[in-house]
């Protein structure tokens, strides 16, 4: 009986607590978080950079460490990385397996091209490759407002970050990986307090996110590439500026090859 009734002591504190601070509550109680790490800097730039310099535009400038207006969140900002975490980790349940997680994403202004993986050691060949793919998403050039269908589908907004056409356009290119925490709070009797106690669930997800910058939808009020630039990046992908509709097998096996990253 002794166990029994201190979990009744217990469930009564964590129930007092509750009522008399409810919104700390409200995040010590919040039942799963997220530990988050970033990898090195410049991850897959070379392989970024030798498509550009095939379509005519210039390497990418790498962000400065000390400029977070052009890097991405610290990783100790777990509010900010959150939604990423989510959909890495449960896609399902986040209702965003395979849509665009750039609209979602609580970050600095900038393009984002953003890729599942399967680890943290990114396949920067085939990543690239699934980005200049998306090519064929579009009969012309890109439309410029960002709410359109076509931006729905993230590797068409990657596809726009890896063509970002500023001349000063930057990159900050890391892998992300998110470990999910599950927190069961106790209650530390010496100090009369209520503190988190977060356990690793085992599930964890990783990504390649590149920011770049400027935002190549906010910047640009009209198409984001003008019919040259539009021109060199497909020419520089050996076809014609006017591709064929895709399929739709074609469809179902690029939304499949986003989902296994």
């Amino acid at each position: 009986m002794a166990c029994l009734h201190l979990l009744s002591v217990v469930s009564a504190s964590l129930l007092l607590f509750a009522e008399a601070n409810p919104r700390r509550a409200n995040e010590l109680f919040e039942r799963t978080t997220y530990d988050v790490a970033l990898g090195q800097d410049g991850a897959c730039l070379s392989e970024i950079d030798a498509a550009r310099e095939a379509a005519g535009l210039r390497p990418f400038t790498r962000a400065d460490s000390a400029d977070e207006a052009f890097r991405l969140p610290n990783p100790k900002d777990i509010n900010r990385w959150k939604h990423v975490c989510g959909s890495l980790i449960s896609p399902d349940e986040a209702g965003e397996t395979g849509r665009s997680q750039s609209k979602h994403l609580k970050f600095n202004s900038g393009t984002y091209a953003f890729m599942v993986l399967p680890s943290a050691s990114p396949d920067c060949s085939a990543t690239v490759d699934q980005w200049k793919a998306a090519y064929k998403n579009f009969d012309g050039p890109p439309p410029a407002n960002c709410s359109t269908p076509a931006y729905d589908n993230q590797d068409n907004i990657s596809f726009l970050a890896l063509y970002n056409p500023s001349t000063s356009a930057t990159a900050d290119c890391r892998v992300v990986t998110c470990v999910e925490l599950h927190n069961q709070p106790i209650v530390n009797f010496n100090t009369q307090t209520i503190e988190n106690n977060l356990e690793p669930t085992g599930n964890q997800g990783h990504a390649l996110i590149c920011m770049t910058t400027p935002d190549v939808l906010e910047a640009h009020r009209t198409q984001p590439f003008t019919q040259e630039q539009w021109d060199k990046i497909v020419g520089s992908l050996g076809s014609s500026a006017s591709p064929p509709f895709l399929s739709l097998a074609t469809v179902v096996v690029a939304a499949l090859s986003f989902l296994i990253g």
